[in-house]
C-alpha cells in the first residue's frame, strides 16, 4: 500500500498514451518458443550443477562448491542457488499460463438497485493529484447509485482545507477521524464501519484515476456468490526517467503476467487499489489487519481461507503514477517486502495445512520468499 507524494504530472487523461482502455495483450508463439528455450537452458545448467558439481568433482582444480566441510559458506550459497532455480521455474510457469481469461460472467441482476461506494483514502496529498482522481471517479458509469467518499487523513491545515474544497466542489462525502490508527488500513476500516452502507465498495489510491467503464467492466463478476473481490491492474502513465520506466516494467510484469497466472489458480491477491469488494464479506472477516504494511494481501488470504476468491480483469481500466524518485520507490518496495514477510510468518501454517491447492501454495510461498530477498536488498540501500 502506498502513501507517497507523487510529483505533479503534465500527462492528461484523454490522451492515447495514458487513458486508452485496452485488453492486456497475450503471448504469441514466438514468446512461448523463447520461454521454452530459456526453460531448457535453465534446466540443463541446473542438472549440470547437481550432477557434475554438487555430487562429485570433475577435475582436481574445480572449485569445490559442494564441499560443506571445507567451505561453510556453501550452506548459504546452495539454498540461494536452489531458490533461484525454483524461482526461474515459477516465473516460466507464470509466462506459460498468462493467456488465461475468465469466462464472461452472467449479468448482475437489478443493477439499478445496486449501490457502490468509491473510497479515496488520502494523506497530505497534492490537490491536483486528488482532483484528477475525483474527477475520474465522478465520471464512473453505473445504473445504480455511486457515492464517492473522500477519506481524509491529512494532518496539516492546508491539505485539510484543499480536501474540503474538493469534496464540496465535487459533491463528495468527506470522512475524517480523530487519529491515524492503522494508517490507510485504519482509514478504510473506519469508513466502512461508520459511513459505508453500500453493498459494494471500491478503493482507489489518490493517484489512481479510473476510466468511466470501470464498474461496467467489473461488477458483473459478482453474479457468482463465491467471488469476494474483482481486481484490475495498475498502469503507470509516466516514462520520463529510467526509474519511472523501470517501475512501469516491474508493475507490468506483476499485473500483466503474474496476476493472470495467479487468478487462473484461484490465488489472486487483493492489491489494495483498483479493486471492488463485497462490503458484507469485508466486515465478516474483520476488515484490514494492522500487523502488516501489506494489509491488502493479508485480506485476500483470509478471504481465500473463508472459501472465496478474486477475479482478475486484465484491462487497463485505471491509470496512475509511479513513485517519483528512488527514495519513494525504495520505501514502497521495502514496505511491501517487509509486509509480505510478516504475512508469511503469520499465515505460514494456515497456508500449509489449509484446504488450498498445491499451485495456490506455490504462488503464496513464492511471494513471501521473493520478498525476503527484496527486503535484504532494500535494507542495504537505505
Amino acid at each position: 500500500m502506498k502513501e507517497h507524494k507523487p510529483r505533479a504530472m503534465t500527462a492528461r487523461r484523454g490522451t492515447s498514451r495514458d487513458a486508452s482502455t485496452s485488453d492486456i495483450r497475450t503471448q504469441t508463439w514466438k514468446h512461448y518458443l523463447f520461454y521454452l528455450v530459456f526453460a531448457l537452458v535453465t534446466a540443463g545448467v541446473m542438472l549440470y550443477y547437481l550432477s557434475d558439481t554438487l555430487l562429485h568433482f570433475t577435475t582436481p582444480y574445480q572449485f569445490p562448491i559442494n564441499s560443506f566441510a571445507r567451505f561453510p559458506l556453501t550452506y548459504l550459497v546452495f539454498p540461494a542457488e536452489i531458490f533461484s532455480f525454483a524461482f526461474a521455474l515459477y516465473f516460466i510457469y507464470n509466462l506459460f499460463t498468462d493467456k488465461y481469461r475468465e469466462p464472461e460472467p452472467l449479468p448482475l441482476l437489478k443493477k439499478e438497485k445496486v449501490a457502490v461506494a468509491v473510497l479515496l483514502p488520502v494523506y497530505n496529498e497534492p490537490k491536483s493529484i486528488v482532483e484528477r482522481t475525483i474527477t475520474a471517479c465522478k465520471g464512473l458509469r453505473w445504473p445504480g447509485t455511486v457515492t464517492v467518499y473522500l477519506l481524509d487523513d491529512s494532518t496539516n491545515d492546508a491539505d485539510k482545507k484543499n480536501m474540503a474544497e474538493l469534496a464540496k466542489r465535487f459533491d463528495c462525502t468527506i470522512v475524517r477521524r480523530k487519529d491515524r490508527a492503522g494508517y490507510k488500513a485504519g482509514n478504510i476500516n473506519h469508513a466502512v464501519s461508520t459511513v459505508v452502507t453500500e453493498e459494494y465498495f471500491t478503493i482507489f489510491d489518490s493517484d489512481q484515476a479510473p476510466e468511466p467503464e470501470f464498474l461496467e467492466a467489473t461488477m458483473d463478476y459478482f453474479s457468482a456468490d463465491d467471488v469476494a473481490f474483482v481486481q484490475a491492474p495498475q498502469h503507470f502513465v509516466q516514462e520520463g526517467t529510467a526509474l519511472e520506466r523501470a517501475a512501469k516494467i516491474g508493475a507490468n510484469i506483476f499485473f500483466q503476467s503474474q496476476c493472470v497466472s495467479k487468478a487462473r489458480d484461484k490465488a489472486l491477491p487483493f492489491c489494495g487499489t483498483n479493486a471492488i469488494i463485497r462490503t458484507k464479506l469485508f466486515k465478516e472477516i474483520g476488515g484490514f489487519a494492522y500487523y502488516t504494511a501489506t494489509e491488502d494481501i493479508d485480506l485476500g488470504l483470509r478471504l481465500n481461507a473463508a472459501g472465496y476468491h478474486g477475479i482478475y480483469v486484465p484491462k487497463l481500466l485505471v491509470h496512475g503514477y509511479a513513485p517519483p524518485d528512488f527514495i519513494a520507490y525504495s520505501s514502497q518496495q521495502y514496505r511491501w517486502a517487509n509486509g509480505n514477510l510478516a504475512i508469511l510468518r503469520e499465515h505460514f501454517w494456515r497456508i500449509l495445512k489449509g484446504d488450498f491447492s498445491f499451485r495456490y501454495q506455490v504462488h503464496q510461498r513464492h511471494a513471501g520468499h521473493h520478498d525476503d530477498i527484496c527486503l535484504a536488498q532494500f535494507k542495504d540501500s537505505q
